[in-house]
């Protein structure tokens, strides 16, 4: 965004950056950039509607209904009070319209701001679960 990026975190393999930036107004969007290229990887298509607080990455590790075994999490949390978790396709090719558009594979609103967001252990088996900070 115009006003700069305000989190940035790199995936557990190293070849990808996710960047969280202002879109407009107060919202936030979270972009996914290849390392190796510079070239937009992904974008999540549901924009946070405040200030993103943290990032992290997580290789789920284990099957789970709806999850891949091969993609890493993206999870993100905000002061809009929502953590989301997005599914990043690694061997993602950019089509000729461009970059994949993701969406969220879960969200979840809290009462409160989340500043900070980590995967629980048993994320490996059940993607829902998190341990947050607010």
């Amino acid at each position: 965004g115009k006003r700069g990026a305000f989190r940035l975190s790199m995936s557990p393999s190293g070849h990808l950056m996710a960047v969280a930036s202002a879109k407009s107004g107060s919202t936030s969007e979270l972009r996914i950039f290849n390392v190796a290229t510079g070239r937009l990887h992904a974008a999540c298509a549901v924009p946070h509607d405040a200030f993103v607080y943290d990032l992290c990455w997580h290789y789920f590790t284990a099957s789970a209904p709806g999850m891949s075994q091969c993609h890493p999490l993206l999870i993100s949390c905000s002061s809009d009070c929502t953590v989301q978790v997005y599914e990043v396709p690694e061997d993602h090719t950019a089509s000729a319209f461009g970059a994949s558009l993701l969406r969220p594979h879960a969200r979840l609103t809290l009462p409160g701001h989340v500043y900070s967001v980590r995967p629980h252990p048993v994320l490996s088996v059940d993607p829902k679960q998190l341990v947050t900070r607010g």
